[in-house]
């Protein structure tokens, strides 16, 4: 017999899907370590190819975002829900501009999940961002 809408399993806390069922946002990967975690072709493009200003600019997003993963970490121990968002949402807006994709999307995963409520099991998509902008910064450390 199929499964009805009595009897379908219900999310678990490994599940984060919220109560109606709706789709957890796709989370990437981390990157593996043959592709490259940065497209810095559009960045070089817009500044002329000039790689030290590129670098500079790579060192701030990474001291950036190493400040916004502790408040990402201190925000998700203190439940303070917010702040995590806000944490997740400025690593994905500043990841998207620096052409880190993975590292985008799995910051707008942790936003979404706040925003929609579903905070239980969140640890694994901030395990995934801090994993993912990990291999941003050893990317950038190798330039």
């Amino acid at each position: 017999t199929g499964m009805t809408e009595t009897n379908a399993p219900r999310p678990g806390p490994w599940d984060p899907r919220p109560e109606d069922g709706a789709p957890t946002p796709a989370v990437p990967e981390p990157a593996r370590a043959a592709e490259p975690p940065l497209d810095t072709s559009a960045l070089a493009a817009l500044f002329d190819g000039d790689e030290e200003f590129l670098r500079q600019l790579l060192q701030e997003f990474l001291a950036s975002n190493l400040a916004s993963r502790e408040r990402l970490l201190k925000g998700l121990e203190a439940q303070a829900w917010e702040e995590v968002r806000q944490a997740a949402h400025k690593l994905a807006g500043s990841s998207r501009t620096v052409g880190a994709a993975a590292l985008a999307a799995a910051g707008d995963a942790v936003e979404v999940a706040v925003i929609e409520g579903r905070t239980e099991g969140i640890e694994t998509l901030v395990a995934r961002a801090s994993a993912e902008l990990d291999h941003v910064a050893a990317f950038i450390e190798g330039m």
